[in-house]
């Protein structure tokens, strides 16, 4: 998926995704799988109130394939920080859910009881 172009930069904390039509928060939340969808449930920004944790296709598309470092890399978003494990909403098997590396572009799985960041979503209306 193209990178250029693709986001514009709200000035609020948040990014639109005009590929996705979505809007990415520019901060993350760290915890568990089950503290970051409560956290992602609470934030507020951009004056919107309805966030999620991002599904694993979604999370994925934020990661340019051929980059700088071992031939992947995360994307050159203007996000405020950048780990390398996000947790994604899609469950994996009892217990487990699927993450992205930001920095690797690896997709994996982790028990939902260990500490990971999330990268908060919304959809945009039409």
């Amino acid at each position: 998926m193209p990178m250029e172009g693709r986001f514009i930069d709200n000035g609020d904390g948040t990014l639109t995704d005009v590929c996705l039509n979505v809007m990415w928060s520019k901060e993350s939340f760290s915890g568990n799988w089950t503290q970051v969808h409560f956290l992602c449930q609470q934030f507020r920004a951009g004056g919107y109130d309805d966030w999620r944790v991002p599904n694993v296709m979604e999370l994925f598309s934020l990661v340019r394939m051929g980059g700088e470092e071992n031939g992947i890399a995360w994307s050159n978003l203007e996000l405020n920080s950048v780990v390398d494990w996000y947790w994604s909403s899609t469950p994996r098997g009892p217990g487990g859910a699927w993450m992205v590396s930001f920095y690797k572009g690896d997709v994996d799985g982790a028990a939902t009881w260990h500490q990971h960041q999330c990268r908060a979503i919304r959809a945009l209306s039409n």
